[in-house]
């Protein structure tokens, strides 16, 4: 069967987000220690901001650590009530973001680099509205056009801030907001190619980042120690082999003396890990009694 081409593809108004993760090259190219716990949490980062897409939201495409997304903008009155709901998602974005990176350094005993500094990390957002042809190559959507090209060079701006919303006035003629407008930066950022454009940056600063941190750190222990647990599970930042290594060299513990919840997270690696074998057996009795009960 022959592939639709950009040429006989289906023109149709979208709503165009990319969501971009900033600020860690510069310390995942410190160690190849960092270099790996990098890739580590950019992956964790991206799920936790792809966990909370929705319908009418399209994944279109991971672009390394980006995530390009779309929505169909049909007209009419259920538009009123889709418009709404992707606008509430993007701010929805960002929780799930900086959630993620405040529960992985509440875990974290790596001393590395990256792992030192993951609250540093930012998330950049683009929304822009307008047409792109959708076609169908290889059996996977494309979009083409120059809306589609506009929204991704737009990540390159002058905005004065690492966090934040930006809307072309399209975009934010389409979805509005849940803040008020007086909140907005406004800029005309000239972009290669497709002229000057005007556009309206919502900033995240401490504040909101610091509101994430309390509401992470009102939760009761036993919630916390999962989120932990959950971690060290996935072997996340190759904790045991770390803590193992610090351990065996008494001035390698510097750096975590130096941080803000040594004690606490030392103690609950070791604690795990002295648990560890007895948390396989009996999970291993556990799962042969669930088999044999169903048999």
């Amino acid at each position: 069967m022959k592939a639709n081409t950009p040429s006989d593809a289906n023109v149709l108004p979208v709503v165009l987000i990319v969501a971009d993760i900033s600020n860690y090259t510069g310390f995942m190219m410190a160690s190849q220690e960092s270099l790996v716990h990098g890739q580590q949490i950019v992956g964790e980062l991206l799920q936790a901001i792809l966990s909370e897409v929705e319908i009418p939201l399209q994944v279109k495409d991971i672009e390394g650590d980006a995530v390009f997304l779309y929505a169909v903008a049909e007209p009419g009155a259920e538009w009123e009530d889709v418009r709404q709901r992707v606008s509430d998602k993007i701010l929805d974005f960002f929780r799930a973001f900086r959630a993620t990176l405040v529960s992985a350094a509440d875990a974290s005993i790596c001393p590395c680099a990256i792992c030192d500094h993951l609250e540093e990390l930012r998330l950049k957002v683009v929304v822009h509205a307008g047409q792109a042809a959708l076609a169908d190559v290889a059996g996977r959507t494309h979009l083409f056009g120059p809306d589609v090209a506009l929204v991704h060079r737009l990540l390159k701006n002058s905005v004065p801030a690492d966090e934040y919303i930006l809307f072309t006035e399209a975009g934010f003629e389409a979805l509005g907001h849940p803040s008020s407008s007086d909140e907005m930066i406004t800029i005309d950022e000239a972009v290669e190619g497709l002229g000057t454009v005007r556009a309206h940056a919502h900033v995240f600063g401490d504040e909101e980042r610091s509101a994430v941190r309390r509401a992470y750190g009102a939760r009761s222990w036993n919630q916390r120690f999962a989120s932990n647990m959950a971690w060290l599970a996935k072997g996340y930042f190759g904790q045991f082999p770390i803590l193992l290594g610090r351990l065996a060299d008494d001035r390698a513990l510097e750096p975590l003396r130096a941080r803000r919840r040594p004690a606490r997270s030392l103690a609950m690696a070791l604690a795990l890990g002295l648990m560890g074998p007895f948390l396989l057996i009996g999970g291993a009795a556990w799962m042969a009694v669930r088999s044999l009960t169903r048999s």
